[in-house]
C-alpha cells in the first residue's frame, strides 16, 4: 500500500471518500489517502490543525478493504509525520456503539463520555408550528453562513468559536459590533445534516431560531426535491428535548438516533 499527501493535483482521485466538509485546501486541513497495492484509492483521513491540537474530521476505508490494515496506515502516517510539531494530543467524536471505538482505542486513545444524539426529519420541520409561526416566508436577515462572511468576520468567527471541523457553507454566524453574538456549527455527510453545536450569547432570544431558519432554507436550496433529509443533535437536557418535541408538533417527531463518544489521544 503507498500513504499519499492529496493536493489538488490528485484530489479527485479520493474526493468521492470524504464528506464535504473535507474536500477543500485550506492551509490547516491535512488529507491523505491510501492506494492499495493494484492502484486504487481505498481511503482516506482528513484532520485539521488547531495550535497544539489535531482534530480528526474523517477516517473512511471502503467497505471492501476494511479490517486489512488501510486505516491503522493512515492514522500512524499522520501521527509520525506530526511528531516533531509540538502537537499534544489528537481528538474526534464518532458514534458509540460501532466499528470507530474499538477502532479509536486500538489506536491508543482513551474514550470520555457519551452524549445523545437526536435526530428529525426535514419534512417534520417544515411541518412544525415552528417552522409555520418563525421561519415559512421569512427572509433570513443577520445570520449568514461562515462562507460568505467577510475576512475580517471570519476572523472574529474563528478566534471565538476556533476550528472544529465544521462545514463552512451550512455553519452560520451572527457578527454584531465586532462580536460573534451566535453560531450554528453543522457539519454534513451526504444527506445528514448535523446540527454540531448552537452557542448564543445574543439578548435576542429569537437568534437561535434565525440559525435554524438559515439551514432549513439551505436543506430546501440543496434538496428541493426531498424532505426525509436528516437533521441530527446532541441535547444534554431532557427538558431542551421535549421542548423541541413540541415545536415540532409531538414527541414522536423526535427520535433517539444513538450517541456520540469523544476520544482523545496524548502525545505529551
Amino acid at each position: 500500500m503507498t500513504i499519499t499527501r492529496i493536493t489538488k493535483e490528485n484530489e479527485l482521485r479520493f474526493n468521492y471518500l470524504f464528506p464535504k466538509e473535507s474536500q477543500g485546501t485550506e492551509p490547516n486541513l491535512i488529507r491523505i489517502g491510501v492506494i492499495n497495492d493494484e492502484g486504487k484509492g481505498v481511503g482516506t483521513l482528513s484532520a485539521r490543525v488547531d495550535g497544539n491540537i489535531i482534530s480528526i474530521i474523517s477516517l473512511f476505508v471502503l467497505a471492501d478493504y476494511r479490517r486489512q490494515g488501510y486505516g491503522r496506515a493512515l492514522f500512524e502516517w499522520l501521527q509520525n509525520t506530526l511528531l516533531d510539531q509540538d502537537i499534544d494530543f489528537f481528538e474526534t467524536e464518532f458514534f458509540s456503539d460501532t466499528p470507530s471505538e474499538a477502532f479509536a482505542e486500538a489506536m491508543g486513545f482513551d474514550l470520555f463520555e457519551t452524549r445523545p444524539l437526536y435526530s428529525f426529519s426535514l419534512g417534520e420541520a417544515l411541518r412544525s408550528p415552528l417552522y409555520k409561526k418563525h421561519i415559512a416566508g421569512k427572509p433570513v436577515k443577520k445570520i449568514k453562513a461562515v462562507s460568505d462572511l467577510s475576512i475580517s468576520e471570519r476572523k472574529i468567527f474563528e478566534m471565538q468559536m476556533g476550528k472544529r471541523g465544521y462545514d463552512p457553507d451550512w455553519t452560520t454566524a451572527g457578527i454584531t459590533d465586532g462580536q460573534c453574538t451566535s453560531s450554528l456549527l453543522v457539519t454534513r455527510w451526504g444527506s445528514q445534516v448535523s446540527l454540531v453545536m448552537i452557542n448564543s450569547t445574543s439578548p435576542d432570544v429569537r437568534e437561535v431560531l434565525y440559525h435554524i431558519r438559515a439551514v432549513i432554507f439551505k436543506t430546501m436550496k440543496e434538496y428541493p426535491d426531498r424532505r426525509d433529509i436528516e437533521f441530527r443533535l446532541t441535547i444534554l437536557d431532557p427538558k431542551r428535548v421535549k421542548n423541541l418535541a413540541g415545536l415540532l408538533g409531538g414527541q414522536g417527531h423526535v427520535h433517539k438516533a444513538g450517541y456520540f463518544r469523544h476520544a482523545v489521544k496524548m502525545l505529551t
